[in-house]
């Protein structure tokens, strides 16, 4: 199975998404579980180290993920979930 139109073609729907809202929906618990991925982590992290001062933006940035993965019903297990380590790396 090709996935690669499948990646490209979430990739382009994500970039029609306002980082406003990227932020409000994640921030709500909404972001699609599916779509929860290394580049949105990255994404998230950027902004919020944007916007926050850098200990501010660490804690939102775990509290949020920590309740984006409850409100989704993602384990915390060590290899599912909130990482510290990958977070902060």
């Amino acid at each position: 199975m090709n996935t690669s139109g499948l990646i490209r073609d979430q990739y382009e729907s994500e970039m029609l998404i306002s980082d406003d809202t990227f932020l409000a929906e994640f921030k709500a618990c909404r972001w699609p579980i599916d779509q929860w991925h290394h580049q949105q982590h990255i994404k998230l992290a950027y902004h919020y180290l944007r916007r926050y001062p850098f200990e501010e933006a660490i804690n939102q940035i775990r509290d949020r993920i920590k309740a984006h993965n409850a409100a989704h019903n993602v384990p915390e297990l060590p290899k599912s979930g909130y990482l510290e380590t990958m977070t902060e790396a």
